[in-house]
């Protein structure tokens, strides 16, 4: 199977693979540099909630370049039939790409942060946060302007 027939663009499977993922990898470019990290994530069908800390090296970069790669899995599992040439992958992956932008309102900002606690452990989301709270993290907001998956059985 080639990787043409790999790919879905369908919504439905983008949206379904997005939820049922446990981790988002965010992947920037620091000048000619990638960077690229695991972070937990929530998803409201529209868009990737992430949270860093309020400074670092993610802030850095975003404030330079908020063009953003978002990669997505679930199901991995390595086939180990026949020889190590032709050993493969189950997997179901997404790619996507959109700017990060941050979010500032406190009520969108504590609205983003219960989407990643629900997304993490659904029987805590739904909690209020202190100004103090709020201020000691930092949450951006990215549009997923192109989403594909990758579906291997």
């Amino acid at each position: 199977m080639g990787k043409e027939e790999k790919l879905v663009r369908d919504p439905a499977v983008v949206a379904g693979i997005v939820r049922g993922a446990e981790v988002c990898r965010l992947g920037m470019a620091d000048g000619l540099q990638p960077y690229v990290v695991p972070l937990s994530f929530g998803y409201d069908g529209q868009h990737i909630y992430l949270h860093c800390a309020p400074r670092g090296k993610k802030v850095e970069i975003l404030e330079k370049n908020p063009c953003v790669c978002l990669e997505f899995e679930q199901d991995i599992e390595l086939s180990k039939k026949g020889g190590p040439c032709s050993w493969g992958y189950r997997y179901r992956t997404v790619v996507a790409f959109g700017k990060a932008e941050p979010v500032e309102a406190p009520e969108e900002k504590a609205k983003a942060l219960n989407l990643i606690i629900e997304h993490c452990d659904a029987t805590r989301a739904g909690r209020s946060f202190t100004g103090e709270e709020l201020a000691s993290v930092r949450v951006y907001k990215v549009a997923l302007e192109e989403a594909t998956a990758k579906v291997s059985p």
